[in-house]
């Protein structure tokens, strides 16, 4: 993402139990990583650079 020039902010769900609940809802409750929370509230699971940029509308 970085090289991509997509901004991010990275949360260790390990040490955030409120994180970790998201991760796991959006993957039927599994800890899936990276799991991507967009500002709209859609999640991707483990998305392609591609698949996050059309997702986000670059």
């Amino acid at each position: 993402m970085d090289r991509a020039g997509i901004e991010y902010v990275e949360i260790d769900i390990e040490h955030s139990p409120e994180h970790a609940a998201i991760v796991e809802q959006a993957n039927g409750g599994n800890r899936t990583v990276p799991t991507i929370v967009l500002p709209n509230g859609v999640t991707l699971t483990n998305p392609s650079i591609h698949q996050l940029q059309e997702a986000l509308g670059s």
